[in-house]
């Protein structure tokens, strides 16, 4: 199961989504703190933000927050937040995480 094989987060698969959320945060804070290493997307500097835009990650949480389940919404607040703490360069996930913080 990966993020864009899931439709809608229901009581059954939120515990699956939760982790892949979890997931997302912790590679993409690891590719970043290798500063491209492991990731060659593009540049050193635009390594996260291809990555996260490229699979359109925003997107898939902007849908797994029209669900009703906290644990969810909880988990995409902490991965933002992550994000944001542990990003190197605060332009990477500046522009593409600006829409969707104003929609919470």
């Amino acid at each position: 199961m990966d993020l864009e094989g899931i439709q809608s987060v229901t009581a059954k698969n939120a515990k699956a989504v939760v982790e892949m959320i979890r997931g997302v945060s912790e590679i993409i804070v690891y590719g970043d703190q290798k500063k491209g290493q492991y990731f060659e997307y593009g540049s050193a500097q635009n390594t996260i933000c291809s990555i996260f835009c490229e699979n359109n990650v925003l997107s898939h949480f902007d849908k797994f927050l029209c669900s009703d389940l906290d644990e969810v919404h909880i988990q995409i607040l902490q991965t933002l937040s992550i994000l944001i703490q542990n990003v190197g360069t605060s332009t990477q996930l500046c522009t593409p995480v600006a829409p969707l913080l104003s929609s919470l």
